[in-house]
């Protein structure tokens, strides 16, 4: 996967006021995305049913609706909602970017690169 930077100098305005924002963070997909209205979807590595039934349901309403999605990269819920975008959008038209925090010291996705 190629992976790029953003630091906080080209962080948009919302994200650079949050407390204790992150120096950088790693994109990979369109991260273009994350100057641009979207819907951050993130949740537990080990969903319910009722939340993979949810996640799915909000994440092929707002692809087909061509709002991005972009989450943290994590197994579980990110991961569901990018594959329910992939799947009714195949093209992209929607969007997908996938952000992670330096800070954290662990680059998900660790099971597989599945996007």
């Amino acid at each position: 996967m190629d992976y790029k930077i953003i630091y906080k100098e080209k962080y948009p305005e919302k994200l650079k006021r949050i407390k204790n924002m992150p120096q950088k963070i790693y994109g990979i997909g369109n991260i273009d995305l994350i100057y641009e209205k979207s819907f951050a979807i993130v949740g537990t590595r080990n969903p319910t049913e009722y939340g993979i039934k949810i996640c799915e349901y909000f994440s092929k309403e707002f692809a087909l609706r061509e709002v991005p999605i972009v989450s943290g990269m994590a197994k579980g819920i990110d991961e569901i909602s990018h594959k329910t975008v992939l799947a009714h959008c195949p093209g992209g038209t929607g969007g997908n970017a996938h952000f992670a925090n330096i800070a954290l010291g662990v680059i998900e996705p660790q099971f597989g690169g599945l996007l």
